[in-house]
Order: C-alpha cells, then sequence, then structure tokens
C-alpha cells in the first residue's frame, strides 16, 4: 500500500507589532535664554529692555496668549513698529509654546 498523500501546512507568518509613533522632543528651555530662531533678536531687544528674559522664558504660551501679553507690554510704554510686534508674536509663539 502507499501512503495518502498529505497536505502540507502553509508557514506560520510572525508580525510584528507596528513601531510606536514617535513623541515629540520638548524643547528644554533655560531660564532667561531665548531658543534659537528666526525673531529671537528682536524680542532679546524688545523684552528685555524692561525685564529680565526669565520672566519671558519661565511659562509657554499660544499665540493668542503671546499676543495678548505683547499688547499689555505695549500698554506699559512698550515701543516698537509693527513689524517687530508681528516677528516677537511669531517668534515667541513657536519657540515658547504652552509646555
Amino acid at each position: 500500500m502507499s501512503a495518502a498523500p498529505t497536505k502540507a501546512t502553509p508557514p506560520v507568518q510572525v508580525v510584528a507589532p507596528p513601531a510606536p509613533a514617535p513623541q515629540p522632543v520638548k524643547a528644554v528651555v533655560q531660564p532667561g535664554v531665548l531658543p534659537q530662531g528666526a525673531g529671537r533678536n528682536v524680542a532679546q531687544r524688545l523684552c528685555g529692555t524692561c525685564h529680565s528674559l526669565v520672566l519671558v522664558t519661565a511659562n509657554g504660551h499660544t499665540e493668542a496668549e503671546w499676543d495678548s501679553i505683547v499688547a499689555r507690554m505695549e500698554s506699559n510704554g512698550m515701543q516698537a513698529s509693527a513689524d517687530d510686534i508681528n516677528t516677537v508674536i511669531d517668534y515667541l509663539s513657536k519657540a515658547l509654546p504652552p509646555r
């Protein structure tokens, strides 16, 4: 008698789980040191004229919050062109976002 043909079992595929999504790296802000970026020099000049940059780097804010803060500084006597104001708000909202 001949042996009955056997069905071959297909190989088992092992699939690795997907890699976790990379987490954004939060920049470490050194107190009193503005991070590199376009507008940094304008922010140092305008903000550092009246107070320590430690105050500026203490907390991050949204663009709307930075806009409000800069408007308050203008009402307190800060003198700056509209271009410098826009540059500072854009810079601060990118360099010092909410943490």
